[in-house]
């Protein structure tokens, strides 16, 4: 077997590396909000941004949502091939009341309309965008509740339910009967923590407080080859070379979010204006090389002939943790009876987490500026024959992030010097209806 094929399968057969949510948000609302959007959360969105504020949804609420972001990256003054974002985003919230305090369950799904699920598979050295090149087309899944411990404080949980997987060959190459092996796989889920707190203390105030624990996909691809002793003639024993045993295995680390903690306020100086903001940290220094890695051991009769080595395994990123912030406003120049005309606007300043890419590595990424306008429209109890309510929102983003230059340390460096650019444009929209 080729040391190719295992990394082959592994390319393959693995989803892509960070979250759509991580890198645009997700809910149109809370998207031209700049993502300040901890303290407020009375939607689907909520079960990202802080499950807890899912509470303030009083019976049952669905939402269908259309997004699509397109890139442009620039190395050395040339574009690269980058994929666009796009998918829909669907969910719902059921709550109830239980002991006269509210308990609110919601799901939350990402569904690309490009691709399922892909993983690019590039060696460290290869230049690439850091936190979302060709790396947002994976199927997203948030399960999360939210429970009233009083009438102005709420409680959440949540999870991003994820996928890992280990598989490979095991196979007897026999010299008088047919070789024989087999392909194993072993897909099981695996989830990362999501939750939040949320308060109210006043009518014109909200709090709130999220923790998400990392995402990380680990794929292993194992590779076991039997080979027989090899004899002098098929019709003797006498044996030149004891049996071996071939053992090639290759594995990755892909769809990384890092550990973040986020604190959120939202002030309503009245029924017209709200205004919120975001703090959020990031634990990016625990993320793990994306660059696959596979080792070749021979172990008897071939080993004694062909001895091998270790394989050297790819440098560590050595990200940087990172503090972001982000302030969104909404002003409601129409608020009726049953209808509502809300104009939106956000801001937020994502440092990088990448640091001069001096040596081995390639991954490219600078500061982002992340600016976004919205408008949305509710009409409320219009018929008798109608849900509760109807909402239509939709909105525009820009991500920007000034030109960074990388100067290798080594002038034989074969890749050499970086000047890369890169930003994202687009919008969408969403259809919600509250019963």
């Amino acid at each position: 077997m080729p040391l190719w094929l295992p990394l082959l399968l592994l390319a393959a057969s693995a989803p892509a590396w960070a979250g759509t949510y991580d890198v645009f948000g997700t809910g149109a609302r809370a998207i031209a909000l700049g993502g300040a959007y901890t303290a407020v959360g009375d939607d689907i969105a909520g079960l990202y941004y802080n499950p807890a504020a899912i509470t303030q949804i009083e019976r049952l609420d669905l939402e269908l949502a259309y997004g699509r972001m397109n890139p442009q990256l620039l190395i050395n003054g040339r574009a690269q091939n980058i994929d666009d974002n796009r998918g829909f985003t669907l969910g719902g919230v059921v709550s109830t009341k239980i002991l006269d305090r509210r308990l609110s369950l919601g799901l939350n799904f990402f569904l690309p309309d490009a691709h399922f699920m892909r993983f690019l598979v590039l060696s460290g050295n290869q230049p690439h965008a850091a936190l979302d090149a060709n790396a947002n087309h994976i199927f997203t899944c948030l399960i999360g509740a939210g429970y009233q411990l009083t009438d102005r404080v709420s409680v959440g949980v949540g999870v991003n339910v994820l996928a890992t997987e280990i598989g490979g060959v095991n196979f007897t190459i026999n010299e008088k009967t047919p070789s024989e092996g087999s392909v194993f796989s072993d897909l099981s889920p695996s989830y990362a923590l999501i939750a939040g707190v949320w308060a109210r203390p006043v009518d014109w105030f909200r709090i709130g407080a999220a923790f998400r624990d990392k995402v990380e996909m680990h794929f292993s691809l194992p590779n076991v080859i039997h080979i027989p002793a090899l004899t002098i003639w098929q019709t003797n024993n006498v044996t030149i070379l004891r049996p071996s045993l071939l053992d090639l295995a290759a594995e990755s680390n892909s769809h990384f979010s890092p550990r973040a903690v986020e604190f959120g306020v939202a002030f309503e100086p009245d029924k017209h204006w709200q205004i919120s903001a975001n703090l959020t940290w990031d634990q990016w220094s625990a993320m793990r090389t994306d660059a696959p890695y596979a080792s070749v051991t021979v172990t008897g009769g071939l080993g004694d002939v062909f001895p091998t080595k270790p394989g050297v395994r790819p440098a560590p990123p050595d990200f940087y943790d990172t503090f972001s912030a982000a302030l969104g406003v909404e002003g409601r120049p129409l608020l009726t009876e049953h209808w509502q005309v809300a104009l939106r606007g956000g801001y937020r300043y994502r440092p990088t987490p990448v640091p001069d890419q001096g040596s081995v590595n390639n991954y490219l990424d600078a500061d982002a500026h992340i600016f976004s306008l919205g408008v949305g429209a509710i009409g409320r109890a219009l018929s008798a024959y109608l849900p509760h309510s109807l909402a239509l929102d939709a909105y525009g983003q820009y991500q920007y992030s000034p030109a960074r230059v990388y100067q290798k340390n080594s002038p034989d460096d074969f890749i050499g010097d970086l000047k890369f650019r890169q930003l994202w444009y687009g919008g969408g929209a969403s259809l919600s209806v509250r019963f």
